[in-house]
């Protein structure tokens, strides 16, 4: 444990630390209350913001979820309001399996599932999700998969282009988030809730909230088909005359 008493002190951590010995014991004391109490405070707000019903979804999908701290935070708030919600945690690291058992204690229905990355979090994403309305949690977790994430997005998109989803982005400071988030045509019109969370601690995260459902769908679907049309003038007008 010495060789991680710093952590929170210092760079971001490779996978093989996440997977030595007492790295998920130092990693859990210092960071899942935090987290999940981001992820309780962001969704609190995005549900005002968005006017969500308090039984909006029940299903939780985390991404990257480590120990599930903010699949946790999302559901305290849930439980708060009589709803009993079903948890399904991604992660790349097998270490954090056995925390599926402490869930399953609390009377929480919760499984693991093993991604390599992103892209395998959402195949899998894609298999296991029903119609319902969804709410997915990608927390600190967007910059250490940043490549190819535009593509990602897309592919996520297009996953729950039959679902109403809740999309809640944690990440440590405003400027990663907004480098993180999707494309603004993958959002329409609306714009994201916001803020710093817990808005009582010093060293929080920096929270985004959206929703895409079939409104946003319909406004990229318009936003392709204009942007095609304009391309198609643009070389029309650049033909030479015959």
């Amino acid at each position: 444990e010495m060789k991680y008493s710093q952590y929170g002190k210092k760079g971001d951590w490779s996978l093989s630390d996440y997977r030595s010995p007492g790295f998920a014991h130092i990693y859990t004391f210092k960071k899942f209350a935090l987290r999940a109490g981001a992820a309780f405070e962001l969704f609190e707000s995005a549900k005002k913001e968005f006017k969500l019903p308090s039984d909006f979804a029940a299903e939780i999908f985390d991404f990257g979820a480590g120990p599930g701290c903010a699949a946790a935070g999302v559901a305290k708030s849930l439980r708060e309001n009589d709803i009993e919600p079903k948890m399904t945690l991604f992660d790349p690291c097998q270490q954090w399996e056995p925390c599926i058992s402490a869930f399953q204690d609390v009377g929480l229905e919760a499984q693991f599932e093993l991604s390599k990355d992103l892209q395998s979090m959402v195949n899998a994403f894609k298999v296991r999700k029903s119609d319902a309305p969804l709410i997915l949690v990608l927390s600190h977790v967007l910059k250490s998969f940043s490549e190819n994430l535009q593509d990602w997005w897309k592919t996520m998109h297009e996953a729950c282009k039959k679902n109403t989803v809740l999309v809640l982005v944690l990440e440590s400071t405003e400027s990663e988030v907004s480098k993180l988030m999707p494309d603004p045509r993958l959002l329409g019109d609306q714009k994201p809730r916001t803020g710093k969370f817990p808005r009582d601690s010093s060293s929080g995260s920096f929270g985004a909230a959206f929703v895409w459902n079939a409104k946003t769908q319909m406004q990229l679907m318009h936003s392709t088909a204009t942007g095609n049309q304009s391309r198609n003038l643009d070389r029309m007008q650049s033909m030479p005359a015959v």
